[in-house]
């Protein structure tokens, strides 16, 4: 496809749809009401866990 028919391809596009928006605006912003609602907190493995229990298998795996 030619540089040119793919410039008239983007016109139409933009004709059906409109300019784009703004880069940034699609995205949710986050607000501190949703920080305060699900607060992360940092989880304590045992020696134990099923998560450490996973990160030596990986190690072992891995060399």
């Amino acid at each position: 496809m030619t540089s040119q028919r793919m410039t008239t391809i983007g016109q139409e596009i933009t004709r059906k749809l409109g300019p784009p928006e703004e880069k940034g605006t699609h995205h949710k912003p986050t607000t501190t009401t949703e920080r305060e609602v699900a607060p992360v907190e940092p989880k304590r493995h045992t020696e134990d866990s099923s998560t450490c229990k996973a990160d030596k298998l990986i190690r072992y795996m891995h060399g």
